[in-house]
């Protein structure tokens, strides 16, 4: 204990927290062990000393040591300007894609009838490789968290003034995400009238991981169904949502064209402009594949499941080394018991290490936490003041607040996902409490051109559901509207 003590002795840290619909420890720890390994130190030069995780009554809290993230942040965000380097990152990035692809395959196929000691190597190799993996998806939260913002330093550096309107347009990604996709693919079903089981299960086959996030579960039929029902009830005419998304590549590449010619803009403020088009689009892909991989995973976990007689969530609050000694015997069940309540690790030189009971809360109440002054994000810009009622969704259940209203209304959210969609469609505007510039709801509200702020800190703080307020994306203002 003594030794944690004195490494966070002096550091200030950023402490980033959110509450996630169910608890959990895997697979979320691998993130924590990319930032400290010696492979992200090879690739960028340095790594994080330490990062401080902990969850207590379904709330999670991540700690950076601030000068160390800060000076990553800085190097990421000045090296992309060299066109050479952020090709080789890319380049990592595709490498990272194609072998954590060949490993969901493998999963995909696994054998029921296999020894623990190859259900062991299995587990070591996806770690390892969602590790190195992870290593590049953290970087598009490192340039847009905290107190820096990749959009704008490179929107400074730009030989013309541009309106953050066509900034917005300009950063846009020229593919839609697989969530948008596979929303096309489910509103095809609808215009051919093909809603029967065989047709639903083979697109739950094919996009269910979408919606899996951490810890499933997967959609079923009913939950597919609603979805659908949703959807009709947002568009009220699928086919015209159906041109809007196929449409959707071809327009937006066409005004990036007619921007870029007006504004005259040079080679280098063209490759500025693609270097955040890029990373808003690997945002969602890189998200989208891990989950994919976490679906696959399952399959292991579900035969340790008939090889221990413990619950799939509940071996996911082991680590592998603790999950080798269940194999040979070992009672697991009080800790899986205490995890689920309330547990700390400490990632540091490659390793976790835990602090329980009292040990935990007295090393988090001894960071020093730095705290950084509020400041919104405008994901998307019009020149209209959207004024409206502020309606609270945050999961699918709160769907239904939306389903039936008349008027126009601005969605307010935590965080968005693609369970959200209808709801952020039907909406004037849309602000969320925490999120960069290449959050979902940052990438998904400049494909549907909706008014967007992020990371609005103090949102539920500051409002109340049904409070009246302005939406105002030219200013960057949320606020309490007049009667």
């Amino acid at each position: 204990m003594e030794d944690f003590k004195n490494l966070v002795k002096g550091k200030e840290f950023y402490k980033f927290k959110y509450s996630p619909k169910k608890q959990y420890f895997f697979p979320i720890y691998t993130m924590d062990l990319s930032l400290v390994s010696e492979k992200h130190k090879e690739f960028f030069g340095m790594n994080l000393s330490m990062v401080v995780f902990y969850e207590k009554n379904g709330e999670v809290s991540f700690y950076y040591p601030k000068q160390e993230f800060d000076s990553l942040a800085s190097f990421l965000i000045d090296s992309f300007k060299d066109k050479k380097y952020f090709n080789e990152i890319v380049h990592e990035i595709k490498k990272c894609n194609k072998t954590l692809n060949k490993l969901i395959d493998k999963l995909d196929d696994l054998e029921k009838e296999i020894s623990d000691e190859r259900i062991l190597e299995i587990y070591s190799d996806y770690i390892k490789t969602l590790v190195e993996f992870r290593i590049f998806a953290f970087i598009p939260n490192v340039v847009s968290m905290m107190d820096f913002d990749i959009m704008e330093t490179y929107r400074n550096l730009l030989s013309r003034d541009v309106s953050k309107q066509d900034f917005s347009v300009l950063t846009s990604s020229d593919e839609l995400s697989l969530s948008t996709l596979a929303e096309k693919e489910l509103l095809e079903l609808v215009a051919k009238n093909k809603l029967g089981d065989k047709y639903l299960s083979e697109w739950i086959d094919k996009w269910g991981y979408l919606y899996y996030y951490y810890t499933g579960p997967l959609p079923d039929l009913e939950s597919v169904r609603k979805m659908i029902s949703d959807l009709c009830k947002t568009y009220m005419n699928p086919e015209t949502r159906l041109k809007e998304i196929k449409g959707y590549e071809k327009e937006i590449k066409l005004k990036k064209k007619d921007l870029i010619k007006n504004l005259e803009l040079t080679k280098q403020d063209v490759y500025l402009l693609d270097v955040i088009s890029y990373l808003n689009y690997y945002k969602l892909e890189r998200k989208e594949l891990m989950q994919k991989s976490y679906v696959a995973f399952d399959n292991l976990f579900r035969i340790l499941e008939k090889r221990t007689e413990i619950k799939v969530d509940d071996l996911k609050f082991l680590t592998l080394d603790e999950t080798k000694s269940l194999l040979e015997g070992k009672n697991f069940n009080p800790l899986i018991g205490k995890r689920k309540k309330e547990f700390c690790y400490v990632a540091a030189e490659n390793e976790l290490n835990f602090l329980e009971d009292r040990h935990a809360q007295e090393l988090i109440d001894s960071l020093k936490i730095f705290v950084s002054s509020e400041r919104l994000l405008i994901a998307y810009s019009s020149d209209e003041v959207i004024r409206a009622k502020l309606i609270i969704v945050n999961t699918k259940e709160d769907l239904k607040k939306v389903e039936d209203i008349k008027e126009p209304f601005i969605l307010g959210s935590h965080s968005t996902s693609p369970d959200l969609l209808p709801a952020m469609v039907r909406s004037a505007g849309i602000i969320t409490e925490i999120g960069g510039m290449t959050s979902h709801a940052a990438v998904v509200s400049r494909e549907l051109k909706k008014p967007c702020i992020v990371g609005f800190k103090s949102l539920f703080k500051k409002f109340k559901e049904g409070d009246m307020v302005e939406l105002d994306t030219k200013k960057g203002e949320v606020r309490r509207a007049g009667k």
